[in-house]
């Protein structure tokens, strides 16, 4: 041992400074799960980089299991093709207004037929409504079927230009009608046309009736005697018929 003052040799000093690197914890090699807590793990494979994701090749349903969007869509299709092949359920059908018959022509010479044309244009009137909504629509479809006389009394009005008030007053065109055109007496006609109606053997009772009926509306009889009045004008054989019944007390029981 050198003394003092003396420094120790070169090989000495390697010698210690080995020992020291060798006994120092910091300077022993680290084990695989002391770098992996020390370090971060290289990716396995090198060519790869850490800030690159590789997208997923499935896209899984949002609203379903993983491995079910192939299941759905399979049976997707199979419900569009049974939807398809089904015979398709007929349309219900669409509903159309009445089909009504235009009013027949009326020309003024047979007063008896203004009743029913003005009956035909009312019926009109209330199947459409919404088209015959006011007085002047009214008017002017009675008068697209007026002829001869009858349209020969409204039209110089018409052709001069002026506006008359029946024009835009169904009632009081009707009154027109009526007064210009209708039975002068229609009272006393209907009582002159019913005391003589009969009804012919060949013929059926309901026709013999629709026009008793008619003629009944215009007078202010009672039931006992419109009974009367229609039993007088039945055919024999439906006469002797009733013979066999309880003898009615009404009209409507005839």
């Amino acid at each position: 041992m050198p003394g003092p003052g003396l420094t120790q040799p070169a090989s000495s000093l390697a010698r210690n400074s080995i020992t020291k690197l060798t006994d120092s914890p910091s300077n022993m090699p680290l084990t695989r799960a002391q770098a992996l807590g020390n370090a971060p793990v290289p990716p396995e494979n090198p060519s790869s980089s850490p800030s690159i994701q590789t997208p997923s090749a499935v896209v899984p349903d949002p609203g379903g299991e993983p491995g079910e969007t192939g299941g759905d869509l399979a049976a997707a299709i199979a419900l569009l093709a049974k939807t398809l092949a089904a015979p398709r359920a007929e349309a219900a059908p669409t509903a159309h207004p009445t089909k009504l018959r235009e009013p027949d022509t009326f020309d003024g010479s047979d007063a008896n037929k203004l009743h029913t044309f003005i009956f035909q244009c009312s019926l009109h009137f209330q199947d459409r409504a919404n088209i015959f909504s006011n007085n002047l629509a009214k008017v002017t479809y009675a008068l697209s079927f007026l002829t001869g006389s009858a349209l020969g009394w409204f039209e110089p009005a018409l052709f001069e230009g002026l506006t008359p008030p029946w024009i835009s007053d169904w009632d009081l065109f009707r009154h027109k009608l009526e007064t210009n055109f209708g039975p002068f007496n229609l009272v006393g006609e209907a009582e002159a046309d019913i005391e003589i109606l009969t009804m012919p053997e060949a013929s059926r009772a309901s026709t013999y009736f629709v026009e008793f009926n008619r003629l009944a509306s215009h007078l202010q009889w009672d039931d006992h005697v419109l009974m009367h009045q229609a039993y007088k004008g039945l055919a024999q054989r439906i006469k002797n018929e009733m013979v066999h019944h309880d003898k009615p007390l009404t009209l409507l029981g005839l």
